[in-house]
């Protein structure tokens, strides 16, 4: 038996397969809005996350050049001052004070943030916010510094 297919039916056939009917576009955009709905709120928080992981590698940098001052502090028999390669280090009761500790800090860590006092001010956050690190020196001999992270309104 053979079953011959008309010019009509043909055309009949193939009209009825062409195109996305309505319901098919109502699931498309269904998926893309739940997965523009998962997505977003990732893409907003990443400038926070990225400002909170800069505070942290800064606290990690000026806690290790801290410590690097310190043993070269003890190690050349105590002086005021330190000659490092990025500048002079001024020594107060050990370490390195915050005026001049930045000299000790690769610049890479330091790009994001605004300098002030002791305090380094995330660029990105207005002044009222805190989101970056304080150093203050020891005030006494044998005391160790104070080095605070400020990460909560990154």
């Amino acid at each position: 038996m053979v079953i011959r297919i008309t010019p009509q039916m043909a055309s009949r056939r193939f009209s009825a397969q062409l195109g996305i009917s309505r319901v098919d576009v109502v699931i498309i955009v269904m998926c893309i809005a739940m997965l523009a709905a998962v997505a977003m709120p990732r893409y907003v928080n990443s400038s926070q996350d990225t400002r909170h992981n800069q505070a942290v590698a800064l606290s990690g940098s000026v806690e290790s050049a801290v410590r690097r001052a310190n043993a070269v502090w003890q190690a050349s028999g105590e002086p005021r001052h330190l000659q490092f390669d990025r500048g002079t280090v001024e020594m107060v009761n050990g370490y390195p004070t915050a005026a001049t500790l930045a000299a000790l800090i690769d610049t890479d860590d330091l790009a994001a943030f605004d300098f002030n006092d002791g305090s380094w001010q995330h660029s990105g956050v207005s002044r009222r916010h805190l989101c970056g690190v304080s150093y203050w020196p020891p005030e006494q001999p044998g005391q160790a510094p104070v080095i605070r992270p400020h990460l909560g309104d990154c």
